[in-house]
């Protein structure tokens, strides 16, 4: 009996995972990413597919956005971050797609004559109209992540804006906690590679570690970041941290040092004192000889 009872359960469990998995069918967008390389003063045309998976016909509008990265390198898609949103347009501001079909929407590039080579990016978005006596506004936006190069020399460009010890939250010789600040002044995206290098007194190389600088940086996005240096040192009273970045695709080098103080206040203190006393012993010697 109690076995008849679990296979009718089991059943209706699966039967309800399958009502379920019908019910959360929604719209989808392809491709997710597009890349398309066009000179200046050139026309062009990209095209997303939206397919409706939903159990009603959906009307859809479009629009052009713009993009910037976050600190952690992913994309942030806003109205009106520049005048690169201008460049495209959808061929057509909305449409009814019935369920189960799916249409290809066109947008048309137009590059200025005067437009400096290098990437840009921009989002493709798809927005579902809410139906009549819903509330008013639009929800159920999917994007396309576009790659617009325009031909030229490309020109990679990094500049390390800050880099410093986080005092607070670094722990002497057990823990150190850097902040590094990092801009792409160039016109293409960069790759990343960081390493942090720890230096005596005599600028020696005593331990390096490698550090996770996030994903491609954009052309004239800025990032910062908070890194960690967790290997044991042995004591010095001064150490240089650098940091060395290997950018782009050519493999160029961007690096700056710092200077960390390991003396405590105290010690500081008492050596100063120590130093007073030893120039007043020695003032006192050559006195008791004159």
């Amino acid at each position: 009996m109690r076995r008849g009872v679990f296979i009718i359960f089991y059943c209706l469990l699966i039967f309800a995972s399958y009502f379920f998995v019908l019910k959360v069918k929604a719209t989808t967008i392809s491709p997710a990413k597009y890349l398309i390389t066009l000179a200046s003063g050139d026309t062009g045309n990209v095209a997303v597919t939206i397919k409706n998976d939903e159990n009603t016909d959906v009307e859809y509008s479009f629009s052009v956005l713009g993009v910037k990265q976050s600190e952690l390198g992913g994309p942030l898609f806003l109205s009106g971050l520049s005048e690169v949103e201008s460049w495209i347009v959808p061929e057509i501001k909305q449409i009814s797609i019935a369920s189960g079909e799916e249409k290809n929407i066109n947008f048309k590039i137009n590059i200025p004559a005067t437009v400096y080579s290098g990437s840009y990016y921009l989002g493709l978005a798809v927005q579902k109209i809410n139906l009549p006596g819903s509330d008013v506004g639009l929800s159920g936006r999917l994007i396309t992540l576009l790659n617009l190069q325009v031909a030229g020399e490309a020109r990679e460009v990094l500049q390390i804006n800050e880099f410093n010890l986080n005092q607070k939250l670094s722990k002497n010789r057990e823990d150190f906690t850097f902040v590094l600040g990092l801009k792409n002044q160039g016109n293409v995206d960069l790759p990343l590679k960081g390493e942090i290098k720890i230096l005596d007194w005599k600028k020696k190389e005593i331990s390096n570690q490698e550090v996770y600088l996030g994903n491609n940086l954009l052309p004239s996005s800025n990032r910062r970041l908070t890194l960690i240096f967790d290997k044991s040192l042995s004591w010095s009273p001064v150490y240089f941290a650098q940091v060395v970045v290997d950018y782009g695709r050519t493999k160029q080098v961007a690096q700056k040092t710092i200077f960390i103080n390991n003396l405590s206040v105290t010690y500081i203190i008492f050596g100063f004192i120590f130093l007073i006393l030893l120039y007043l012993i020695k003032t006192k010697k050559k006195a008791i000889k004159i």
